[in-house]
């Protein structure tokens, strides 16, 4: 039934036609009581329409056809000036609330060329596993790194440095990278500082270099920044306090690795979002929040741009480099820096106003996407008592891309696409085209109002049912192409794109893998539809034909139980099959679940690798005719590392790595053909977790 509403009708007081006053009957009520009387009744009605409202309306809102209004394109300005920026920072702390900020200066040291340097060490291996990525060619970091001559863990503040060399091997070297922060009085009164606290975030290796990434902050009560126009005592927090995230990058000779030499280090504003290494050129990504907007002044750009670090030299952002997002609601920057490694000099850099939550990168563009959302009010019943407004919210993905020529940065095109993603992997580009999976769903809520005063806020919420849509954005982000409504109150666990082919999954109770045909990029269709139990939560392609999936096994009511893997045949992409399924009876669990960099996957050595608790690694194999089996398991350590297990193979030998939170290491070393135990390597780093305090 639905539910129609109507303007209240008001019937005005009688107007009296004698001159003089009648006389009143002896039962008449007196005409202040009449008054209240009508008071009264019209707070009656309006408590029965606000019921009707919040009952009634959810049939009118049931009824309600879906908005169609396309969501559109953003329009991203480039700076033209220092005032541009400042204003459009004023007009979001104007319509929002700001968080504290203090801006800081920091100079790193040391430099040195580091391209062509020689390898001192002549036993390195020219074959060993490399970091599972989504692109190939384009390495992300980990937390395990090797170069085929060594390994390279990150262990609390720590980077430890393992020889590999079967049974000879052992540890050789260790940095201690709270040593190696650019020590400078990042305010003017160092005394004041409280703590530092830092983390080291991921590594890479490109030749003879390691590439230590790492944030740190300082909080300090009560100092003044050099670029602060005065103290500030805060009304809602006493005291004050600073604080300020920085990401570096440290960038260490490892010709010879028992002694790395430091050769410079990087840093930018922000805390570490991501990072990408292309070609030797490494690109950075940070997410800077302006804390405590009362320290802005126009005068001074180093109070609310973001500012580089390059040696000894502070380089803040020229309005040049700085765009503005649409529709920003919050005083973040997103930062980004390209650095070439050999060269040991920074390329280009890049500010967007506007933070970021995923990125992903292809050979010629980086993509970053974040939450936003659009939505649309409309009153849907006023009358003289009462006023009711509906309100429809759709989350949504802002998409905002940049081209790369050799580390050089350039805005490209934004755009908005309804529905969220579930991370990099629902990003893919193609011949030019990027292609985008997302969940779509819309919330509705109504606002009350008598008499003008607010007495119900979000008084009623209805979320519509969930579906799942594919886009295809040609060069400019436009839409070209799109299959909506899928797989309706179901949400996307995971996609992984091939070429012309697109894969997803979605689940509730069963597990829909959809095989996508994007040969024509303006007319993109389903080619097949499998339906199991449980899902998988990442997609790999394994081989010609064959799909690799991680995930979870569910029962018949859709209850998930344990770890699976399965195996699809892919050969018809119109008749996509589960060739093999394994069960990992008893776990639950695994990093590998929620971090692709955790797995290794390696067809050709029949390697499938991954954790299946947060202290024991198992390797898998797997044929057509026996599908998989489990050819090893290894528990290293009684504690519980979680995501710090890692497998990987040189040469002749396969190690598994991990550490424990109170920084005990194990490297098991095993034979890569039987993966039978040749030795274990145990390692304690000493306050390897203690809080880093910088001024003790």
């Amino acid at each position: 039934m639905e539910v129609i509403m109507k303007k209240e009708n008001v019937v005005p007081d009688a107007p009296t036609t004698s001159a003089s006053p009648a006389a009143p009957a002896a039962n008449a009520i007196p005409q202040d009581h009449r008054k209240r009387v009508r008071i009264l009744i019209s707070i009656a009605l309006a408590v029965v329409l606000v019921a009707g409202l919040l009952i009634g309306g959810g049939l009118y809102l049931n009824r309600k056809p879906k908005s169609t209004e396309a969501i559109p394109n953003g329009f991203v300005v480039v700076a033209a000036s220092y005032d541009e920026v400042f204003d459009a920072l004023t007009n979001i702390v104007e319509s929002s609330a700001a968080l504290p900020f203090v801006s800081n200066s920091l100079a790193p040291q040391a430099n040195e060329s580091i391209a062509g340097l020689e390898d001192s060490f002549s036993n390195r291996s020219e074959a060993y596993s490399k970091t599972n990525v989504q692109v190939e060619g384009i390495d992300e970091g980990d937390i395990v790194k090797t170069d085929g001559n060594c390994i390279y863990m990150v262990i609390g503040s720590y980077v430890v440095i393992v020889q590999t060399n079967g049974v000879t091997t052992k540890e050789i070297a260790r940095l201690d990278m709270r040593e190696f922060v650019s020590d400078k009085s990042l305010m003017d009164n160092k005394e004041s500082v409280s703590y530092q606290s830092f983390s080291i975030e991921e590594l890479y290796i490109s030749n003879n270099s390691l590439i230590i990434l790492y944030t740190y902050s300082l909080e300090a009560e009560g100092s003044k920044s050099s670029d602060s126009p005065s103290n500030y005592i805060s009304p809602w927090y006493m005291p004050w306090y600073q604080y300020h995230s920085i990401t570096e990058i440290a960038c260490f000779n490892i010709s010879n690795p028992q002694s790395p030499r430091l050769v410079n280090t990087f840093g930018q504003d922000g805390s570490y979002l991501s990072s990408r290494l292309q070609e030797g050129i490494l690109y950075l990504v940070s997410n800077y929040w302006i804390y405590d907007t009362t320290q802005l002044d126009r005068e001074i750009p180093g109070t609310y741009v973001p500012s580089y670090y390059d040696g000894v030299n502070r380089i803040v952002s020229v309005p040049e480099d700085i765009s503005i997002l649409p529709e920003i609601t919050q005083t973040t920057y997103t930062v980004i820096s390209s650095v070439d490694i050999a060269q040991n000099k920074r390329v280009d850099r890049y500010s967007a106003l506007g933070s970021n939550g995923t990125l992903y990168m292809s050979y010629d563009n980086l993509y970053l996407a974040s939450y936003s959302y659009v939505e649309t009010t409309k009153d849907i019943f006023q009358g003289s008592v009462l006023t009711a407004t509906e309100h429809r919210f759709v989350p949504s993905t802002r998409i905002f891309k940049l081209s790369l020529n050799h580390g050089v940065i350039t805005y490209s095109a934004d755009t908005l696409v309804k529905g969220q993603i579930i991370g990099q992997f629902a990003l893919d580009e193609f011949e030019g085209n990027l292609r985008v999976v997302t969940t779509v769903f819309e919330s509705l809520y109504r606002t009350v109002y008598i008499g003008g005063v607010e007495i119900f806020d979000h008084a009623y919420r209805e979320s519509s049912q969930s579906t799942n849509s594919l886009f295809v954005l040609n060069a400019s982000l436009q839409k070209i192409g799109s299959i909506e409504g899928l797989a309706e109150d179901e949400r996307v666990y995971s996609v992984r794109f091939d070429g012309a082919v697109g894969y997803f999954v979605t689940f509730r109770q069963t597990d829909p893998l959809f095989a996508v045909d994007l040969s024509d990029p303006t007319n993109p269709r389903i080619q097949s539809e499998l339906k199991i139990p449980g899902f998988s939560t990442y997609l790999h392609v394994y081989e010609t034909d064959r799909l690799l999936g991680l995930g979870m096994s569910a029962d018949a009511e859709g209850r998930t139980q344990y770890l699976k893997l399965s195996m699809f045949d892919t050969s018809d992409p119109y008749n996509i099959t589960e060739k093999h399924t394994f069960e990992v009876r008893y776990h639950n669990y695994s990093a590998a679940l929620y971090n692709h960099k955790a797995m290794l996957i390696d067809a050709e050595k029949n390697l499938i690798g991954f954790s299946i608790s947060g202290n024991e690694y198992a390797v898998f194999g797997y044929s057509d005719e026996e599908g998989f089996f489990m050819r090893q398991t290894f528990k290293l350590s009684e504690l519980i590392g979680y995501d710090t297990l890692r497998g990987l193979w040189i040469g002749d030998y396969f190690y598994v790595c991990m550490h424990d939170y109170l920084g005990q290491c194990t490297v098991g070393v095993y034979t890569l053909e039987d993966l039978r135990s040749v030795t274990s390597v145990s390692i304690k780093v000493e306050n390897a977790y203690r809080y880093p305090y910088l001024y003790e």
